[in-house]
């Protein structure tokens, strides 16, 4: 997939689970339909584990979504739910859903043990970096998906290291094609009267001719500020 079909797929995605979200019955689709939607994963229900079963001082708990490949818990609760607040779980103790997920990787056979621990509620996605001395949450709002959902490539890729500062400098230019794009959607909008007449098809591929238009601007933009590195002219110079 390419970045600008992440993006389309992020936003439709985004639109789909706005202000719904139950653990028990929404879980699985979601991380479904957003590993293989948005981040490309093919056949992600072979892939990926749901209600891995793990023991806990001699009970058996379950991971709400496992994945085998690139070693990420995720610990699912329903839309409203904090993720920083503690829940009374079985055991008769209160933890976080971080330190349920933590508890249960603490109980896994090592090379099992997650590289990612992420909690969710539907609205929210805290990512916990597991190499970190002490790990502390990335923080991601649905609505931001469509800008940060670099910031997980690590569900589909074994090679990221860290939530890079290179992750960052995409996420900012993927921020400005999306606001060149919906500038320029404003302005390429069919006459009125006709736009009755317009079917979804019509207007996907209406719509899609401005994406390489925005990416143009963006690489143009990036050129001009090159050249004035190189030249030393003074920015204020340039548009």
């Amino acid at each position: 997939m390419t970045d600008a079909e992440k993006r389309e797929a992020a936003h439709q995605f985004i639109n789909r689970w706005m202000g719904r979200g139950n653990e028990d019955e929404d879980g699985r689709s979601y991380w479904l339909e957003f590993l293989s939607n948005v981040m490309g994963m093919e056949n992600p229900t072979e892939r990926v584990n749901f209600e891995k079963k793990v023991i806990v001082n001699g009970n058996t708990k379950r991971i709400d979504v496992y994945i085998p490949e690139t070693h990420v818990i995720i610990e699912q609760k329903s839309l409203g739910k904090s993720l920083d607040q503690k829940i009374h779980n079985s055991g008769d103790v209160d933890l976080t859903p971080y330190e349920q997920a933590k508890r249960y990787n603490d109980n896994l056979p090592y090379d099992e043990k997650a590289r990612w621990i992420i909690t969710c509620n539907f609205s929210d996605i805290w990512i916990y970096d597991m190499n970190a001395r002490v790990p502390e949450p990335v923080k991601i709002a649905l609505v931001e998906l469509q800008s940060k959902y670099l910031l997980l490539d690590f569900l589909v890729k074994q090679d990221v290291k860290k939530l890079s500062h290179e992750m960052e400098v995409s996420i900012k230019a993927g921020d400005i094609v999306g606001l060149i794009y919906d500038a320029f959607l404003k302005q390429y909008k069919i006459p009125d009267g006709n736009e009755k007449q317009e079917s979804a098809e019509q207007k996907e591929k209406r719509e899609h001719k401005l994406k390489p238009t925005c990416f143009r601007c963006l690489l143009q933009k990036q050129v001009r500020l090159q050249n004035v590195v190189k030249s030393k002219i003074p920015p204020s110079a340039i548009g």
